[in-house]
């Protein structure tokens, strides 16, 4: 997974063409030439493009493992509560 800096204050916002849903910000890491951008979630929503809403899970493994998975990560090299 990349980790990508933003600096407080600053915010370049993918010159309008951005991937992130569910009204999410996206920032980029650099105004001129940029290599990456971010979705900044809204409350409740969570995913590399905010695509998931943490607020209707209930009571529920989807509650539960949801914030354990890692986007991007081999199966094999995910948490052992994935795993099992």
């Amino acid at each position: 997974m990349d980790v990508v800096f933003i600096q407080p204050r600053v915010k370049f916002d993918c010159f309008g063409q951005s991937n992130c849903e569910n009204g999410a910000q996206c920032l980029q890491d650099r105004s001129t030439c940029p290599q990456a951008s971010t979705c900044v979630c809204l409350a409740c929503f969570y995913g590399r493009c905010c695509q998931f809403r943490s607020n209707v899970f209930g009571l529920s493994l989807d509650a539960i493992l949801g914030y354990h998975i890692q986007p991007n990560i081999a199966i094999r090299h995910q948490t052992l509560v994935i795993k099992l």
